[in-house]
């Protein structure tokens, strides 16, 4: 699994809203993802979101602002779809910035113990046994930063974000 995020303008928005079946928002996302900016998590959308909340995706926090970072606050795609689409609305942008930028991630990354990752089971659960701790640490630390300028990327863009995450 991994997560895509796309800054998508009001009318790409309309139509994956528009679109009636998981199918067909997932060919209308590809139809025009060479078209906006976007953003590849790869697999680690897990480990940040339970670095930032203490929770996996599976059991997320969706009032939590740095939750719906990760996953999107307005859920597209229906519960019992294997993948996940959601959005961020525009408006919605400034606040969840906000929010990522008020992390301290050096605190946060001080105190992590990578262990409880695992035993969290956190996806991709053989990541956090494998990797030096140092590495992981500093691919979680770009990776928030990453996002963040994404989002803020967006933002000024006047753009929704449109989260994919399957």
């Amino acid at each position: 699994m991994n997560a895509f995020y796309f800054s998508c303008s009001t009318t790409q928005l309309e139509g994956l809203r528009a679109a009636k079946t998981l199918d067909a928002q997932l060919e209308l996302l590809e139809t025009f993802s060479d078209e906006v900016e976007r953003y590849d998590l790869d697999e680690l959308f897990d480990g940040l979101h339970y670095l930032l909340t203490g929770r996996t995706v599976v059991e997320p926090d969706e009032s939590n602002l740095l939750s719906q970072a990760i996953l999107g606050d307005v859920e597209l795609s229906g519960e019992d779809a294997d993948t996940l689409i959601a959005y961020i609305d525009q408006g919605k942008l400034s606040t969840v910035i906000r929010a990522l930028e008020d992390v301290d991630l050096f605190k946060k990354l001080k105190k992590v113990n990578f262990a409880t990752f695992a035993k969290a089971e956190v996806f991709p659960v053989e990541l956090w046994d494998q990797v030096e701790e140092d590495e992981l640490a500093a691919d979680l630390g770009d990776a928030l930063e990453e996002l963040t300028e994404f989002y803020r990327l967006s933002s000024a863009g006047q753009q929704h974000v449109v989260v994919v995450i399957g």
